[in-house]
């Protein structure tokens, strides 16, 4: 471990970095645009809408996941992180992360690929597929 990191360790480091925190707050102020004013305006047009916001929060997942691994790794080696809140804060995160990419993933496969049940593949699947996978990829 580090020197200057004190008893809580690198978890409360990173979490309450500047750098971090800045992050967050625009990713959530992009997502919150995203969910209540573009996936109403042009969410049933456009997949890319729901895509770019299974994406982006795919980035916060994978931060919040490598922190909880940092946390329950330190827990593990003896530095037990069970009484640090932003252990759980994490935890918080990385459930309401997985739980709203779930959601738009579901939103992105009711609006776009089953809206022709029973059909041969059109390109519009594969270009809802496509999109997606390049998204998650770039955002991740």
């Amino acid at each position: 471990m580090e020197e200057g990191r004190g008893r809580k360790g690198y978890v409360v480091c990173c979490v309450w970095n500047t750098g971090f925190i800045a992050y967050i707050i625009v990713v959530s102020i992009g997502v919150l645009w995203l969910v209540f004013y573009a996936s109403r305006r042009w969410g049933n047009s456009n997949p890319l809408v729901y895509i770019t916001i299974t994406g982006t929060i795919g980035s916060l997942t994978v931060i919040s996941c490598k922190g909880l691994g940092i946390g329950l790794k330190q827990t593990v080696t003896g530095m037990s992180q069970l009484s640090n809140p932003a252990l759980y804060m994490i935890l918080v995160t990385v459930a309401a992360c997985i739980t709203i990419q779930v959601d738009n993933v579901r939103s992105v496969v009711c609006n776009y690929l089953h809206q022709r049940q029973l059909e041969e593949v059109k390109p519009r699947d594969t270009v809802v597929v496509s999109l997606w996978l390049v998204f998650t990829v770039d955002f991740c």
